[in-house]
């Protein structure tokens, strides 16, 4: 018997229907956090943390701006779109914020907790019976998907 979650719930769940996802154009963030361009954020320490202001907080079917102001940050759920002047996401659990700013204690890499969208272009559906990951929650949320049907949940499932 099948139940719907949110994509935000979804992780580990096994889809119980075909549902159409889409061949994104963007980025996408693997995790909630904040997008960055990473050289903004390369000298970060928890003792000394880089704040910058969020200037958007997307969700996975939202359009992302053209262009970021430098030394700026987007808030970005899991499967959000990257606006193409950042390359990284810091993970929430790495950030602080309070109202429009964040204090952002740990460096990323370019590509860190991105998913590409070369790499999740190409299918058209994601299958019944699929394990849910941050890569099919993002094909999802590309094509609009805020809810899904899953059947099961599974502990082993390394998030």
């Amino acid at each position: 018997m099948s139940h719907e979650v949110s994509l935000a719930d979804a992780r580990g769940a096994v889809l119980a229907e075909d549902r159409p996802a889409a061949t994104p154009e963007y980025d996408r963030a693997r995790v909630a956090g904040y997008a960055v361009a990473a050289v903004e954020v390369e000298d970060t320490r928890r003792a000394a943390p880089v704040v910058m202001d969020v200037v958007a907080d997307l969700a996975p079917h939202d359009e992302p701006p053209a262009e970021t102001p430098l030394r700026t940050a987007v808030a970005v759920a899991a499967g959000a779109p990257l606006p193409p002047t950042t390359d990284a996401v810091v993970q929430t659990d790495d950030a602080s914020r309070r109202n429009d700013d964040v204090a952002l204690r740990e460096p990323v890499v370019p590509g860190k907790n991105v998913l590409s969208a070369t790499t999740l272009g190409g299918r058209e559906t994601v299958s019944v019976g699929t394990l849910l990951t941050a890569r099919t929650i993002a094909l999802l949320g590309a094509a609009g998907h805020e809810r899904v049907p899953v059947v099961a949940e599974t502990t082993d499932v390394s998030r």
